[in-house]
């Protein structure tokens, strides 16, 4: 209940610097005390640290106290039990005294508070949920409590170990472990008690000594990178309540084979970079991933009922991960794979051709910093971050079926020269296509999303057709395409951003008269030629388009220039 909460409130705080003294929120009331902002979120006489006024605090050397019990609107006493997401981020403070009835602290609670040198939690806190990268960014964590020289101890949070004990055996009184609590340690093994349920991010991450590990059967979730970079870790054992594996968790690890018990229903991404994997086992109760010689798929099934009311079935496979001793230089996927997911041949170097005839989309990284030469999948729609980013041989990709191509997802592919976006494309997000060498790209859709830098620092960029569907670019598109020599802009545009083109000395423009985009240019300065007119009626809207632009520079510039 409480994180339903913080997430609710989420849009508050992260603005925390409030100067008023209460406010309902309908669900309970935020007051300010001595410069601190509580939230009654529950209404049972609890609150929690929701922000503070920065006017009320001097900058520099600032510390602040906060106390068991407040007094709130009506003189009421509430007990505080909590600091909420991000209320003390990118604050000033030096230190933060906490009191002792507090159990809960928010993601992010401190985070990016530079100045940050200690967070004085008393032992005698017993937290119900202890937030990720709560001192993200902060110098407090390793004075957080009074603990030995080998760990640092909560009542019941291992926040960190920083010892030299070789193997380490967690109290039975710790039941929740801080993200990274491990991580470059020197531990060669770590027993975990029964209390703990869940292994979070970066626990051990970089773990350069642990060669086996014993997940036992009450962990449930592994997060993301939770053993990333234990280049020695051969033998890992999972429980049989395992159920969520993050991304990279086992990343670059020396695991050879790992037996997946049937409760896992999530693995995403687990083994990239996994080099030494060459089989995976799978319990036969696990209704979610069988593996074959060659590599691990998810198994879905997707129940709907179209227009007339029927029950229709779509099953199929998800290529999970690729073992990289049986991938050679070419790949052909079976007709029911129908997705690539994150990871699956990340970092492949001796991949060249992949052949996907089913696949519609490929996940994260999936191809990230592979030999990949040739990606045949004429039925692909999705194309996901960074799938292809990093693939300097990748000279080609069919895109005309695609509707999504994400952020980064051919990034720094340097020998990409031949692209041809779908009609119909969607979105074309940031940096898709930075630092390649396409020569000349022609766009068009019903309502395109352009997103920042998509071409980025494409060298050898010297024609783009922005065609109808077009509305807009975010900032530096064409940034760095110093060959850019003709830009032929639609009427469908409504703006150009005055950093769009920023490094294109030599761009004319081709533009249509009296559309929105022929006014931006003459306002930017820019070299353009006219080569079409409007329709009659095409002209009557333009028209008044910009009597309606010109009302509202009149209505509401004077007042954004007061806010200014």
């Amino acid at each position: 209940m409480k994180k339903i909460i913080s997430v609710l409130m989420a849009v508050f705080l992260t603005v925390p610097c409030f100067s008023l003294t209460s406010f309902s929120l309908g669900i309970g009331t935020m007051f300010e005390k001595d410069g601190i902002l509580y939230a009654d979120y529950l209404g049972e006489g609890e609150v929690y640290v929701a922000g503070y006024n920065s006017e009320y605090f001097e900058k520099g050397n600032c510390e602040v106290a906060i106390p068991e019990t407040v007094k709130g609107g009506f003189w009421k006493t509430y007990t505080v039990t909590g600091v909420d997401m991000y209320a003390f981020a990118e604050s000033h403070f030096t230190k933060i005294m906490l009191p002792s009835t507090i159990n809960y602290i928010g993601d992010g609670a401190f985070e990016a508070s530079v100045d940050l040198t200690e967070v004085v939690i008393p032992d005698e806190c017993y937290f119900d949920y202890f937030g990720y990268d709560a001192f993200l960014g902060t110098m407090a964590e390793e004075k957080l409590f009074d603990g030995t020289d080998t760990a640092v101890i909560g009542e019941n949070v291992l926040f960190s170990y920083a010892g030299d004990k070789k193997n380490y055996v967690i109290d039975e009184d710790i039941d929740i472990l801080l993200n990274g609590c491990f991580a470059f340690s020197g531990v060669e093994s770590v027993v975990l008690n029964e209390k703990i349920q869940e292994i979070p991010t970066a626990c051990f991450a970089g773990c350069r000594n642990l060669e086996s590990f014993i997940i036992p059967d009450t962990i449930t979730y592994i997060n993301d990178g939770a053993f990333k970079d234990c280049v020695n870790l051969k033998k890992v054992t999972l429980g049989e309540n395992v159920f969520h594996i993050g991304a990279q968790a086992f990343s670059n690890t020396a695991i050879e084979t790992i037996h997946l018990p049937a409760s896992v229903n999530y693995l995403s991404g687990a083994f990239a970079d996994c080099k030494t994997l060459k089989n995976i086992t799978v319990d036969e109760g696990n209704g979610t991933f069988v593996a074959d010689e060659n590599a691990l798929y998810q198994v879905w099934y997707y129940e709907y009922e179209d227009f007339d009311g029927n029950t229709e079935v779509e099953t199929g496979k998800a290529l999970e991960f690729y073992f990289p001793s049986k991938v050679n230089k070419v790949v052909k996927l079976a007709d029911d794979v129908t997705q690539i997911s994150d990871y699956a041949f990340y970092y492949c170097k001796n991949l060249e051709e992949v052949y996907a005839p089913s696949v519609n989309s490929v996940g994260i990284n999936a191809f990230s910093g592979t030999g990949i030469r040739k990606f045949d999948a004429d039925n692909c729609e999705y194309f996901y971050d960074s799938s292809f980013r990093n693939c300097k041989n990748l000279e080609e990709i069919n895109l005309e079926n695609a509707w999504y191509i994400a952020t980064a997802a051919f990034e720094n592919c340097t020998s990409l020269k031949n692209v041809k976006p779908n009609e119909g494309v969607g979105v074309v997000d940031g940096a898709a296509f930075a630092n390649t060498a396409i020569e000349e790209i022609e766009i068009y859709g019903e309502d395109v999303w352009l997103g920042e830098a998509v071409f980025k620092n494409c060298k050898n960029l010297k024609k783009v057709i922005l065609g109808d569907g077009i509305y807009s670019m975010a900032m530096n598109t064409f940034l760095g395409c110093e060959k850019l020599e003709t830009v032929c802009l639609s009427k469908t545009i409504k703006s150009i951003e005055d950093n769009t083109f920023n490094g294109c000395e030599n761009v004319n423009f081709e533009v249509i008269k009296n559309t929105k985009a022929h006014r931006e240019l003459k306002e930017l300065g820019y070299n353009f030629e006219v080569v079409g007119k409007l329709t009659f009626i095409e002209e009557i809207t333009n028209f008044f388009e910009m009597i309606n632009e010109k009302i509202y520079e009149l209505l509401f510039g004077w007042m954004f220039e007061v806010v200014i």
